[in-house]
């Protein structure tokens, strides 16, 4: 078994802790376990053909767009959204409809809620 691990079955999350959590933002952003719930909600989100995955240049999701995206929120942690561009210009498809980017981290705070809900 691994240090941590994160199983998703259905629509429940099991987490197995064998050292220590995430103790910032930035750490929670960049964890495997974050990027595995993350991509688990991008998928729901697709299979239901949301308007949610307009974030994504074009609605084409790629392990490149889902890094890319994980980048854009630890840098949106730090500073404002209109200087994030300028520092990683793979934010760019990200932060052209604000609104819409919201709405996605919104989505993904409640779907990570009832995941861990269920813990």
């Amino acid at each position: 078994m691994q240090k941590n691990e994160l199983k998703i079955v259905g629509n429940k999350a099991v987490l197995y802790i064998r050292e220590r959590m995430c103790e910032t933002a930035e750490e929670m952003l960049k964890s495997d376990m974050f990027r595995m719930v993350l991509e688990h909600c991008i998928n729901q989100l697709e299979s239901r053909n949301s308007p949610l995955i307009g974030i994504f240049e074009n609605k084409r999701i790629t392990q490149a767009g889902v890094t890319n995206l994980i980048n854009t929120l630890v840098l949106l942690e730090k500073y404002e959204n209109h200087v994030v561009p300028h520092i990683f210009p793979g934010s760019v498809s990200f932060l052209q409809n604000k609104q819409v980017l919201n709405n996605f981290v919104e989505h993904l705070y409640d779907y990570w809620s009832i995941l861990t809900d269920l813990l």
